[in-house]
């Protein structure tokens, strides 16, 4: 027993310690991926949970065409 509660605390501080890293290098949203994804039962991404995490509109520019290569058919 004396094992357990020692490997469950060390757990805990790991565990902790890694929370608290990826916060400080901004890569808290594996936390909210696996909140959203896996919390809900699923094993992978689909194309509706971008209404989960932060998105912002990127504004279209001026097309220009591509230039077609000598070896083009």
């Amino acid at each position: 027993m004396k094992f357990l509660k020692k490997f469950l605390l060390w757990f805990l501080i790991i565990l902790t310690g890694i929370i608290i890293l990826m916060y400080i290098f901004d890569v808290d949203y594996l936390l909210r991926a696996v909140r959203t994804i896996y919390f809900k039962g699923y094993t992978t991404a689909f194309l509706d949970d971008y209404k989960e995490f932060p998105n912002r509109e990127i504004k279209k520019g001026t097309a220009q065409p591509w230039a077609i290569a000598k070896d083009y058919n």
